[in-house]
């Protein structure tokens, strides 16, 4: 069975938001671990969804292959990041390399703090007789990759804390997240070496804490044996781990169910009416009663995401508002907050042109002298 890669070029509006299995990166790309998969999959499908100055510093070194990549992380107990890359087809992967990774900035962020550097060729077509074509199908699975190119922090246990989908030309705009990502990953670090210290509810809150770090779909994937751990060592769930994981586990149930409607909904949609029919089935799952905060709030962001496709910015703005207002105290919150400041500044600039355009063609013609 061959593997398929969508192409996908620089986006200003678009945002990454995770909440809890799905991201909706700058360039409107995706990674999950289940749940709305089919959803941002059509969004995506139909255009939706280090050197320091010369002093020494030696140039990024790519180690080839997953398992390498990640051994080599774990030998010297530093994070990681994962190129996935469609050398030598992808367009998008060409601009990536020449104006990003070829740059100082990325050469020192990538000394400054360690980093293992994994280039993860993909080929346009996977074929499974290929060499090494089960090793690199089993990688594409475990992270969600359905686009090139996809760029992912991951700490030496290979639990992503960042992923970022397509390109930009900036560097240090790119870099952004992954700073932040560092940062999160030496907090977790910092909590889990705490932890070792302690014992009892003491070490369970430490352990939890730093799991909070970590997206929630990925906890049992990654950390399994840490929850077990809290749950022995806090058995009346003074963590509130258990009450949380539940709220997730009823999340993800009624993501699966509403995943499930919407593409009945949308069999045989052609791709002319896709975004339009996307969001009828979308506000149709919206009245249901029982849905939680950040389910409503996962749905409200489809819609919005599905207008800014169509480059309807101002019919987008209130339906982030809407799920800036499902649920306050979500992580993706400051994301969404700064996505609708960019939606705002350009509705307000788009008006501004308009404005301009009306002024000048009002404009008493002059006579020819």
């Amino acid at each position: 069975m061959g593997y398929g890669f969508i192409d996908r070029g620089e986006d200003f509006i678009g945002t990454r938001v995770q909440l809890g299995y799905v991201w909706i990166d700058k360039t409107a790309g995706y990674g999950y671990d289940g749940g709305m998969k089919r959803l941002y999959q059509i969004v995506a499908l139909f255009g939706v969804m280090v050197l320091m100055c010369g002093c020494g510093r030696d140039e990024v070194k790519w180690e080839n292959g997953y398992k390498l990549g990640l051994q080599a992380a774990q030998e010297k107990g530093t994070p990681a990041m994962l190129y996935f890359t469609g050398e030598g087809w992808c367009p998008q992967c060409k601009i990536l390399d020449e104006k990003v990774l070829a740059s100082e900035k990325f050469e020192e962020f990538m000394s400054d703090n360690k980093l293992v550097a994994v280039k993860i060729v993909c080929p346009a077509k996977l074929k499974e007789d290929a060499p090494g074509a089960k090793e690199l199908h089993e990688t594409l699975e475990q992270y969600g990759i359905a686009s090139l190119p996809t760029m992912i922090l991951v700490n030496d246990a290979g639990c992503p804390f960042v992923i970022k989908v397509g390109t930009i030309s900036d560097p240090e705009a790119y870099l952004k997240d992954f700073r932040e990502g560092v940062e999160k990953i030496a907090r977790f670090e910092g909590e889990m070496t705490k932890a070792r210290k302690q014992e009892g509810t003491e070490r369970a809150q430490s352990l939890w804490r730093a799991l909070q770090l970590v997206a929630p779909r990925l906890r049992p994937l990654y950390y399994s044996h840490t929850m077990e751990e809290i749950r022995r060592l806090d058995p009346e769930d003074k963590t509130g781990m258990v009450r949380t994981e539940n709220e997730m586990k009823v999340v993800d149930q009624q993501m699966r169910e509403i995943d499930e409607a919407i593409g009945l909904g949308m069999k045989d949609v052609p791709p002319e009416t896709a975004l339009p029919r996307l969001r009828e089935e979308t506000l149709k799952q919206l009245q249901r009663d029982d849905l939680v905060p950040v389910v409503r709030q996962t749905l409200h962001h489809l819609i919005a995401v599905t207008y800014l496709r169509e480059n309807h910015m101002a019919e987008a703005a209130p339906y982030i508002e809407k799920a800036i207002e499902a649920a306050p105290d979500s992580p993706a919150v400051p994301e969404l907050r700064a996505m609708l400041e960019r939606v705002k500044t350009g509705v307000e600039k788009s008006r501004e042109a308009e404005t301009k355009t009306q002024e000048k063609a009002e404009q008493p013609t002059q006579p020819a002298s």
